[in-house]
């Protein structure tokens, strides 16, 4: 009797086996490849910076020199001094960065000149300053030819900064392309091994349940031929020997099969932690994801061109695909917009704006919606139209709150938005007044909460006024909300006055 494991259970194990060492070695090309296309993201952001320096280092230096020159202050040199130094050090940079690309490498050749030049003007005009000569320093100043150099460097530098925004869209696209095609050698392995792991499981088992049958029916036979004839007892024992090293084996198989079961669930433990320190990358880095979310979208519309979209069932998965899609980018695209709220950089860049152009370019952003529903929006900017703040950050909140104003109206009438200024001491208050289905007062600190909706009449993701009460805290300002439920709502944001 064989007691070697069936033939097509090893050829059920082999293959697993195989499987995932083609699924480790798919993963770690996949990953090597990634990080390599990532390192050269950052070898793009690297030239971006050190022209960004260069830029900043002649800024530095032009700055010094106006403040020598009138105020005949060496201390205004501080700037200047030095900066020749570190601009050379950051075109060299720049030049081992480029070195593999002839077309960067001549836009250096030209820059460098116009660099040496630039310092040169500025050089002649500090030595003619420290030489009591002002009228010739003034000369050169007034004659422009500076700014026409500097002009130059700047169109240069935009140049190479084009190139290589370009380039980084380009090794970006490569990114995102490693970074959905991995997932997904991995998954498809991954099942096939499940897959045949569970046939070999089933294999085994069927073989148990035989080997139990027979050994049942092999101690029944040996009790009758006991009875019938001593002299088939040594037989009895030889063929006994023989079913124990069977079930022995069959032991060991189910031993062995035992520990590869155990070894699975310890990979599939990593496999979730992984995906949890994956879930908190995604969450962090939520803008990496738009690309992969941009790939599903299209493969929707591939499908929807194929003829299987033709097929009612298919018709409707495809169908849910892209609606399922389209959510998740806008909660993506909320969350990277929340991410973005943290940067110093998005408070910095505050200028006086004009509401009313805010406005209507929200306006005819959601045109559409405002056709649909024959919204209007009343300003009453008689106090001041004009706001000292971020301009995007302040698109953000206005969009948003005429946005929630037109989602959630009243199906009695059309909707009425009131945008009224006032000014106060310390603060702007800009309100923004509505006719919709409003809320319960009780439950205002609620609608600020993150995925918090009042309502469930209109679809959205519940991080609008999330947003907006994070940009308001953000610059120390604050809002404040009454409603009633049936009359509508109105916002009071107060903007702290800028000294």
């Amino acid at each position: 009797m064989d007691h070697k494991i069936p033939r097509n259970i090893r050829l059920s194990f082999i293959t697993t086996c195989c499987l995932l060492i083609i699924v480790f070695g798919l993963s770690l090309w996949s990953l090597n490849r990634l990080v390599n296309k990532a390192d050269w993201v950052e070898h793009t952001n690297q030239v971006l910076l050190k022209l960004e320096n260069i830029l900043s280092l002649l800024k530095d230096a032009e700055t010094g020199q106006r403040g020598f020159l009138l105020t005949n202050d060496e201390e205004f040199l501080e700037p200047y001094i030095g900066s020749y130094y570190n601009t050379i050090q950051s075109y060299k940079a720049i030049r081992n960065l480029t070195i593999d690309n002839p077309s960067q490498q001549q836009k250096l050749d030209t820059l460098i000149t116009l660099v040496e030049k630039r310092f040169s003007i500025l050089n002649r005009t500090i030595e003619f300053e420290k030489a009591g000569n002002v009228q010739q320093a003034h000369f050169v100043v007034s004659s422009k030819e500076g700014k026409r150099v500097m002009d130059q460097i700047r169109r240069v530098i935009k140049r190479m900064q084009a190139e290589e925004l370009r380039l980084k869209e380009i090794r970006y696209d490569q990114v995102r392309t490693s970074s959905f095609v991995t997932p997904i050698t991995m998954v498809v392995a991954t099942l096939l091994s499940l897959i045949v792991a569970i046939f070999a499981y089933r294999k085994t088992k069927e073989a148990m349940h035989k080997a139990r049958h027979l050994n049942h029916e092999l101690a029944t036979s040996n009790s009758e031929l006991l009875m019938v004839k001593e002299s088939l007892f040594t037989l009895n024992q030889e063929l006994e020997k023989k079913v124990d090293e069977r079930t022995q084996n069959l032991e060991k198989a189910k031993v062995d099969l035992n520990h590869l079961n155990q070894e699975l669930i310890k990979k599939n433990n990593k496999l979730v932690r992984t995906n949890t320190d994956l879930d908190n990358f995604i969450y962090t880095a939520s803008h990496d994801l738009k690309a992969p979310i941009a790939n599903i979208e299209g493969l929707t519309y591939a499908l929807k061109d194929s003829n299987c979209y033709q097929e009612e069932e298919p018709k409707i998965l495809i169908q849910m695909l892209e609606n399922a899609s389209l959510t998740l980018r806008e909660v993506i695209e909320d969350l990277a917009l929340v991410s973005g709220i943290e940067e110093e950089g998005s408070f910095s860049d505050t200028e006086i704006i004009s509401i009313e152009e805010i406005t209507t370019e929200i306006q005819q952003t959601i045109a559409p919606l405002f056709e649909e529903t024959k919204a209007e929006i009343i300003l009453d900017l008689n106090e001041t139209g004009h706001i000292y703040f971020s301009r995007n950050n302040f698109q953000i909140i206005l969009f948003n709150l005429i946005q929630n104003a037109i989602k959630y109206r009243s199906p009695q009438r059309a909707p009425r938005i009131y945008i009224r200024t006032k000014k106060l001491p310390d603060f702007t208050v800009l309100s923004v007044q509505d006719n919709g289905i409003g809320f319960d007062p009780a439950t205002t600190d609620k609608i600020f909460g993150l995925f918090k909706k009042m309502h469930n009449l209109a679809e959205g993701t519940g991080i609008g006024l999330y947003i907006v009460k994070r940009i308001m805290d953000r610059v120390n300002g604050q809002i404040q909300v009454d409603s009633q439920p049936g009359k509508g709502a109105t916002f009071h944001l107060f903007f702290p006055e800028q000294r």
